[in-house]
């Protein structure tokens, strides 16, 4: 499904599991969101450096929308698992 396919403010949930690349993370976050419900959520996962988190939540903050962050790497080992909750508000 490509962005452009979905009405505005038709979508209640998306989860986001595609490339690992920071640009494209944050292009789906500027971009995806316009489809949500208000109080939708937008799942974005495998965050590769913690050092990019102020930017999704920078990001999250000029779309109106809450940003919560989960750090499960310690359960896994795996470097890349941080999630990240997006609430369009």
């Amino acid at each position: 499904t490509t962005v452009n396919s979905l009405k505005d403010e038709s979508v209640d949930i998306i989860i986001e599991d595609g490339s690992h690349i920071i640009e494209d993370q944050l292009f789906v976050l500027r971009e995806w969101t316009t489809k949500l419900k208000k109080e939708g959520i937008l799942v974005i996962e495998d965050i590769q450096k913690e050092e990019h988190l102020d930017l999704f939540k920078a990001q999250a903050g000029k779309l109106n929308c809450s940003c919560t962050i989960y750090d499960l790497r310690s359960e896994d080992k795996s470097y890349d698992n941080i999630l990240i909750e997006i609430i369009k508000r």
